[in-house]
């Protein structure tokens, strides 16, 4: 065999096996359970200015002794989360977690204000995180069905089931409750609240690969979700965020820090440009992940209130 033809034989062998290699590091750290929480102050600096209030939320949260809820998901998961129902509810919001947290970490800042507007607080534990069961994270393409059974399974509640129903997601959970959007809902959902979300699974997965570890997208895109598909049984491309807001009636509310690094706000304001339904969009200057409540905390309150007393008015 010509020598030079080895050599090219050799180093495209080496280049398959270094982006299998790669490919398989991401499966590991994006899809599979993770073994412990992200360190999110690691992850966004920010944070720690608000670490004692974010500990009086979550301590707060749990005072009240919230009831934990399980159910099952269509696939056989068995599915965890708080509830915490208030006496004269006005309606009810669903919390969705983001990608590697929990509700007691995404909510602890709002959950003390939430609840005193009148609203009684459902926070599922996320499938394959924390207490809910699952092998695999499919950051919302199956997710979004275990919203909308959440909401099934709330309705029956009798202090729910005659009230509106707003859906509230941060980052993957965000992604998760547009999704969502896109499916058969309840009548009784009367908006949708989303925080920092992305589009799909491939764009957020391609963005990462570039902006954080200075990686090409071609290869490693195609061969991770070759393997997503092959293992974890699911396609990073069968559902969008734009899609559900193409069709989706539903009013929503945007909000997404500029400074975001982890995803960028201009997903977002791809989700509301694709929106058909009534909608609104705060870019919340200077803020990063997750942190627009935080950074500017009267002008998302100000939002917040006009939308929730349009949408589950008082009384």
């Amino acid at each position: 065999m010509d020598t030079v033809l080895l050599i090219i034989i050799i180093v495209v062998c080496v280049l398959i096996l270094a982006c299998l290699a790669v490919c398989a590091v991401i499966f590991r750290t994006c899809i599979m359970r993770p073994k412990k929480p992200a360190d999110t102050e690691a992850e966004i600096p920010q944070l720690k200015a608000f670490s004692e209030e974010l500990a009086a939320g979550r301590n707060w949260f749990l005072e009240q002794e919230p009831e934990t809820l399980t159910m099952q998901s269509y696939d056989g998961l068995k599915l965890y989360a708080y509830y915490l129902p208030h006496e004269n509810a006005r309606g009810t919001l669903v919390l969705m977690h983001g990608f590697h947290s929990s509700n007691l970490n995404d909510f602890s800042c709002v959950f003390r204000y939430l609840y005193g507007l009148g609203f009684n607080l459902l926070a599922p534990d996320q499938r394959s995180m924390n207490r809910s069961e699952g092998k695999y994270i499919t950051f919302g393409v199956r997710e979004r069905f275990d919203c909308r059974d959440w909401i099934e399974f709330i309705n029956r509640r009798p202090e729910v089931a005659s009230r509106p129903v707003i859906l509230d997601g941060i980052s993957m959970g965000c992604a998760t409750v547009l999704m969502a959007l896109g499916l058969d809902l309840p009548e009784n959902v009367a908006g949708a609240i989303g925080d920092c979300g992305y589009t799909t699974p491939k764009a957020i997965f391609k963005y990462v690969l570039k902006h954080h570890y200075h990686l090409p997208p071609f290869p490693l895109i195609p061969m991770s979700a070759l393997m997503t598909k092959l293992i974890a049984g699911f396609g990073i491309t069968e559902c969008s965020t734009l899609d559900a807001m193409r069709i989706s009636r539903i009013p929503v509310l945007f909000v997404h820090g500029t400074a975001d690094e982890l995803v960028p706000s201009y997903m977002s304001v791809q989700n509301y440009e694709a929106c058909v339904s009534e909608k609104t969009l705060f870019l919340a200057e200077g803020a990063a992940h997750g942190m627009s409540y935080l950074i500017k905390r009267a002008e998302c309150e100000k939002l917040l209130e006009d939308f929730l007393d349009k949408h589950a008015p008082a009384g």
